[in-house]
């Protein structure tokens, strides 16, 4: 793989090659709607990773609904990459992202299935069935109209 690819990954909108020996065996860090800045952390673009405010952004997007910060954050977590190992919370955002239709989060979340005890899995499967996405504020994405009468006003 050389370089980040556009529809690089299956349901991903940008992709890049694996963002370190820890995570080497499949991980994908993808920006999808709103993570953009998150991936600017994991120093996929030459610059010095910082995982930690990563996972903050990939936190923030990712409690918002967006499948591919939800992916990107269990990756940190299931590997203690700027945020403590948790693989309960690895599991719940693997599992979010697979009930949006995320084929690979399905397959990572079965494959750490195995490797949580019956309490924590029962803990993770019950987070994960409660979990429900933040309103997205719709004036941070866009700014506001100005009404007609409003500008007539303003001059």
């Amino acid at each position: 793989m050389s370089g980040p690819r556009r529809k690089g990954w299956p349901g991903r909108s940008f992709a890049s090659p694996p963002i370190t020996s820890a995570v080497a065996a499949s991980p994908r860090i993808s920006a999808g709607p709103g993570s953009g800045i998150a991936v600017l952390h994991t120093g996929q673009n030459g610059g010095a990773a910082d995982y930690a405010t990563a996972a903050f952004w990939f936190r923030k997007a990712a409690e918002r609904g967006l499948p591919d910060s939800q992916f990107n954050l269990a990756i940190l977590s299931e590997n203690g990459l700027g945020v403590e190992r948790n693989l309960v919370e690895a599991y719940v955002w693997y599992s979010v992202a697979a009930r949006q239709g995320d084929k690979e989060a399905a397959r990572r979340r079965n494959r750490l299935k195995a490797r949580l005890g019956v309490k924590a899995l029962k803990i993770a499967e019950r987070r994960a069935r409660r979990w429900r996405a933040l309103p997205i504020d719709a004036t941070v994405r866009a700014p506001r109209a100005q009404s007609r009468s409003a500008r007539g006003r303003a001059s």
